[in-house]
């Protein structure tokens, strides 16, 4: 299946810092988070009566982490959660 990827980068924060925001964006998006490993994490986006639930994978190394999901959710689902993860990455550095 066709899939679609966007990296971001993040000066200064850690594999596992990276991979505790993403797992809270995905429960503030109202997300399911699946599977985690010492560099991913997976969850799945809600499934509505005509719309299956698409996964998203979220891989961090050091300061990089990409977010992947099937072709066609780049404007939905990938870009929100990069979204909410840079919004958390930025409140956490307010502290």
């Amino acid at each position: 299946m066709p899939s679609q990827k966007q990296e971001f980068s993040f000066r200064g924060q850690t594999t596992d810092l990276l991979l505790l925001f993403a797992y809270g964006s995905f429960l503030e998006l109202g997300w399911t988070p699946k599977y985690a490993g010492p560099n991913a994490i997976v969850g799945y986006t809600p499934r509505s009566w005509n719309k299956y639930d698409d996964e998203i994978l979220v891989e961090a190394n050091s300061e990089i982490m990409s977010v992947t999901g099937p072709a066609g959710t780049y404007d939905n689902a990938i870009k929100e959660v990069g979204e909410k993860i840079i919004e958390n990455v930025k409140r956490d550095d307010k502290k």
